[in-house]
């Protein structure tokens, strides 16, 4: 029979796991995460106690999945971390399906931690064959209850006033969320018991459901887009008709049918910075075929992502509207999307259009979130493999491989009644990089002097632009040649750097500055260091195009017939908060920002600005009301077309 004393030190054993796990991962930075984990660890240590009288030898199986458990959420916690700079919340799990797709492609260390605890509960059972009887010590459990109690009450004092600094909108350099303070587990218990405060204000939700019930609800002032009216840029030859519920509208002097009909293949690269390839102008450059791309296009060398989720830069990318839905993306929390993009403009237009991505659909909702965006086919992982089953053997990571999702794609719009719109959106050069890419020159490349994850990092772009470099060599070759407009830009950046980069400002830059290129037959080559972002990408498109007709749109042109060469505001969203350029301006969210910086500059509650132009104020102040007016718009689903009725 087994004492006590045995039986406490394998519970004890057993929970300090969780404290051992953060601090293997480097999350213990403060006393405040230390206090967090040890909280944890004496919740686990009362309730394993309580399992096991309870249950006896049962209870070992409990105890053992109780804490595999954790320790797996412990992993998943930390890998979200380290690219979104936040933990998973109770509000996250609308985002269930795609942790369960994305966890099977980190599985090496799951697979140690799963065999880990199989082999406990074998050792464990083996050394239990004898019948548990113990007591509770009242001494003992008495003190491990007072503990219990003080320090939870102790944690969720200190973090519930956190939890409410929980709109990415209004935290400050001193009220930055910190999450390397906390341990994932009671992040995730605290976002469940304060969930309300992280939800939006009772104002904003009365004031959603009323538009959505009527739309000639008049809005409050704050919301009214006179407060950021010089913020949007006037479009040429365009007249701005703005009303409360849609102040991005603008209509053209003259109406007219779209002229010029080329088809649109617009390229999203997966984690490709531009600090990678030959545009950023660095001398170490990854992608020589997009390099010899650029030389013959108009292209962007001060472009920037508005986001660090796909699905939220596809968003300002067709839409040309931010995504601001803290946490989980849009799509996944509301589904469709009412506002008018790109894909529905161009459908308008007689064009067909389609998606074409290596993963499946179902991430991130996209079954449903793109055909409200306006494509009429999505071809999936799914879809290719049912008329394409060799493709399973062109597998690489997160899906099938970026040359066959490019060869597969260029193969289909061949055969595609023109004119046509399609998205191809890759997926090889996504985290964690380390992937067989079926080529051992990729393989076998070793960066001297890097980090290993960033070593893997370039051998995903390495890939990329591999792929690109056989999908242009074939469409240089197709019957779409002469006639096709081809986008090509990165969705976001990732947070893996050489490590010569580690200025926290410097590396901020490399994060969102994404490339972006325009090219179709006759195109006059050219590179312009004009700040543009991916809400720039839909109008420009369009105005290559010729169209004519009224949209809602943040960005603004930078070719074609409308082409415009305005200052323009360039929003990076973050986890819980944005970074913001203006012209030569620019804020970040860091108490350092303007140190060692000589000129003026500014503070306000979310932020530190350099200013280059101290006019530039009021245009960063005009942010705060747009962000105002873009929070309410996301809860009302982006419906322009229920808005137009709304009047001063």
């Amino acid at each position: 029979m087994f004492k006590e004393r045995k039986i406490n030190w394998f519970i004890v054993v057993l929970s300090v796991l969780l404290i051992f796990f953060p601090q293997f991962f480097g999350f213990h930075k403060s006393i405040f995460s230390l206090v967090d984990s040890t909280t944890l660890v004496l919740i686990n240590i009362l309730l394993i106690k309580v399992l096991l009288i309870l249950l006896g030898r049962r209870g070992v199986y409990v105890v053992v999945l109780l804490v595999g458990v954790q320790l797996m959420w412990l992993q998943v916690s930390f890998l979200f971390y380290e690219h979104y700079k936040g933990y998973i919340s109770i509000r996250s799990l609308f985002m269930f399906q795609e942790f369960l797709i994305a966890i099977k492609h980190f599985g090496i260390l799951q697979l140690a931690i799963a065999t880990t605890a199989l082999v406990l509960v074998f050792f464990i059972v083996r050394k239990l064959s004898q019948p548990l009887h113990f007591k509770f010590s009242p001494i003992a459990t008495s003190a491990i209850v007072a503990i219990n109690l003080t320090l939870t009450t102790y944690t969720i004092s200190i973090f519930s006033d956190k939890e409410r600094i929980s709109d990415p909108l209004n935290i400050n350099q001193f009220q930055h969320y910190k999450f390397e303070d906390e341990n994932p587990i009671m992040y995730l218990a605290r976002s469940a018991l304060f969930k309300n405060e992280h939800d939006i204000s009772a104002e904003d939700t009365l004031l959603a459901n009323s538009i959505l019930q009527n739309p000639a609800t008049r809005l409050p002032d704050k919301y009214n887009y006179s407060n950021f009216t010089e913020l949007i840029a006037a479009y040429p030859n365009h007249v701005s008709v703005p009303v409360e519920g849609d102040p991005f509208k603008v209509v053209p002097v003259e109406a007219r049918e779209t002229e010029n009909k080329l088809n649109v293949i617009l390229i999203i690269a997966e984690s490709l910075r531009a600090f990678e390839v030959g545009q950023n102008q660095r001398k170490q450059s990854f992608t020589p075929n997009f390099n010899r791309i650029v030389k013959e296009s108009a292209s962007f060398t001060n472009a920037y992502s508005t986001s660090l989720y796909t699905i939220k830069s596809e968003q300002s990318i067709l839409c040309s509207n931010l995504d601001l839905n803290m946490e989980v993306p849009y799509s996944v929390r509301y589904g469709a999307f009412n506002g008018d993009c790109l894909p529905n403009v161009l459908t308008r237009q007689g064009y067909k259009t389609k998606f074409f991505h290596g993963n499946e659909i179902e991430f991130y909702n996209r079954g449903v979130f793109h055909p409200s965006l306006g494509f009429q086919e999505l071809i999936d992982l799914n879809a290719m493999l049912a008329t394409s089953p060799e493709l399973n053997d062109e597998m690489i990571g997160w899906g099938i491989s970026d040359k066959a999702v490019f060869r597969y794609a260029l193969a289909e719009l061949e055969n595609e009644p023109e004119p046509f719109f399609a998205q191809i959106l890759t997926v090889t050069n996504h985290k964690p990089f380390n992937w067989d890419y079926q080529d051992e020159s990729i393989n076998s490349l070793h960066i001297d002097n890097e980090n290993p994850e960033y070593n893997d990092y370039v051998k995903g772009v390495t890939y990329f632009d591999l792929a690109l470099g056989e999908f242009w060599e074939e469409f240089e070759r197709s019957p779409l040649y002469q006639n096709t407009l081809i986008v090509i830009t990165g969705d976001h950046g990732v947070p893996v750097y050489p490590n010569h980069l580690v200025d926290e400002i410097e590396q901020q830059d490399a994060l969102f500055q994404t490339p972006l290129l325009f090219w179709h037959y006759g195109i006059n080559p050219n590179r312009s260091q004009i700040l543009t972002s991916h809400l720039d990408i839909m109008p420009t498109i369009l105005s290559m195009l010729g169209y004519n007709k009224s949209m809602s749109v943040i960005g603004r042109p930078l070719l074609g017939e409308y082409a415009t060469n305005v200052d323009r505001i360039v929003f990076n969203l973050g986890f819980n908060d944005y970074a913001l350029k203006y012209g030569d301006s620019s804020c970040f969210n860091s108490p350092s920002y303007c140190d060692n910086f000589s000129g003026e500059c500014y503070a306000d509650e979310r932020f530190l600005c350099r200013l280059a132009d101290p006019e530039d104020v009021s245009k960063i102040e005009q942010s705060k009301h747009l962000m105002n007016f873009m929070k309410l718009q996301k809860f009302i689903g982006y419906p322009n077309s229920n808005l137009d009725s709304l009047t001063h």
